[in-house]
C-alpha cells in the first residue's frame, strides 16, 4: 500500500483529561488542550520531514473523540487543507472490516468458518497441498498457504471488476505453496478470495455486506469502496518522491485494501472498537471480541498461545 503517501493516522490515546463531547470533536480542559497542540505540531513536523503532503488524524479515548482533523493539504496542486472530512484510502486497515463482516455473518451462518472455501466456490483454490481443506479462517489469518498477489495483479486497474473475473486474471496465485496451517504468510490474495467467499455466502455484493454489517452500524457515513460525484474531496496520491501524482488505484480485489474513509469515519470506528461488548456494539460478547483479536489456525494458536 506504499504507492499512496497519504496515510490516515489512527491513534487510540488513553487519557485522564476532563472532556466534554461536542459533535465529532470534544472540548478538552486547558492542560489537555496544550498537550494536544504540542502533539499535533510534532506530528505535522514528522509529516513534513517525511515528504507526505497530507494526513488524516483521529485521537480517541475509551469513549470520547479528543481530536479529529487533517494535517497538510489534500493536494499539492490545489493546496486545499486536509480536514476531518477529507477522504483517504485506508489501505490494509480494510482487512479489519472484512474480518468484522465475517463475524457478523457468522451469527446467522454458523457453518461459515467450518465449510471449505472450495465448497462455497468450486475450484477456487487448487488441489495441490490440499487446497480443498482451506477454510475462511485460513484466508483471514494468512495461514492458507498462499503467496501474495503477482506484480501483474497489483498493477491491475479495473473499477468494476467482479470477483469471478479477478480470480482468473492470474490463476497461478490460487495455487497453495504449502498445506493450510503450516506457516503464516501475509497474503493480500487471501483477503481477495475471502471477499469473494463472503459475497457468495451472503448472496449480496461484498461492498454492500461491509456497509450493512459494519459501516452503517458504526455510522461511517462517508466510507465506501467507490468514488462518485457525491463523495467527499479525495486526498491525492503521490509516488515515493512525494511530488509526482499517481492515479487512483482501482485494485483487483477491493477486499484487501480498497476502503476509503474520512478521519471522522475512522474516529467512529476506533471508538466502536473500544466500547464494552454487548447488544448494539460491534461485539455481542467477549467470545466474539476474542475471536476477532486472536487467530485460531496458526501453529502458535494450536499450542494454546493467545
Amino acid at each position: 500500500m506504499s504507492r499512496n503517501l497519504y496515510l490516515p493516522l489512527l491513534i487510540a490515546l488513553a487519557t485522564c483529561a476532563q472532556v466534554r463531547a461536542s459533535g465529532d470533536v470534544t472540548q478538552v480542559d486547558a492542560p489537555a488542550k496544550k498537550e494536544l497542540s504540542v502533539l499535533l505540531s510534532e506530528l505535522d513536523r514528522v509529516r513534513e520531514a517525511a515528504g507526505v503532503a497530507g494526513a488524516g488524524l483521529a485521537i480517541v479515548s475509551r469513549d470520547q473523540v479528543l481530536h479529529v482533523g487533517g494535517l497538510g493539504v489534500q493536494s499539492l496542486q490545489t493546496r486545499r487543507p486536509a480536514t476531518k472530512d477529507t477522504l483517504f484510502r485506508v489501505g490494509s486497515i480494510t482487512k479489519s472490516f472484512v474480518g468484522l463482516t465475517s463475524l457478523q455473518m457468522l451469527r446467522t451462518q454458523p457453518d461459515l468458518f467450518d465449510q471449505p472455501v472450495n465448497h462455497t466456490i468450486p475450484d477456487l483454490l487448487g488441489e495441490e497441498f490440499g487446497g480443498s481443506a482451506v477454510r475462511l479462517p485460513h484466508l483471514l489469518e494468512h495461514t492458507a498457504g498462499l503467496g501474495d498477489l503477482s506484480a501483474r495483479e497489483f498493477a491491475f486497474q479495473g473499477e468494476t471488476v467482479t470477483f469471478e473475473k479477478a480470480i482468473d486474471y492470474d490463476p497461478g496465485t490460487r495455487k497453495l505453496r504449502w498445506p493450510a496451517g503450516a506457516h503464516s504468510s501475509y497474503s493480500n490474495a487471501g483477503f481477495g478470495f475471502a471477499g469473494y467467499v463472503l459475497e457468495t455466502a451472503g448472496k449480496r455484493p461484498f461492498e454492500e455486506l461491509v456497509k450493512h454489517y459494519v459501516l452503517n452500524p458504526v455510522q461511517m457515513e462517508s466510507a465506501g469502496f467507490f468514488i462518485n460525484e457525491d463523495s467527499p474531496p479525495l486526498a491525492a496520491g503521490y509516488t515515493t518522491d512525494g511530488k509526482t501524482p499517481i492515479p487512483y488505484w482501482h485494485m483487483l480485489y477491493r477486499s484487501f485494501g480498497g476502503l476509503n474513509a474520512t478521519p471522522v469515519d475512522m474516529s467512529r470506528f476506533v471508538t466502536a472498537l473500544l466500547q464494552p461488548d454487548g447488544p448494539g456494539q460491534l461485539f455481542l460478547n467477549t467470545g466474539e471480541r476474542k475471536r476477532f483479536e486472536n487467530p485460531s489456525t496458526t501453529l502458535a494458536a494450536g499450542t494454546g498461545l493467545p
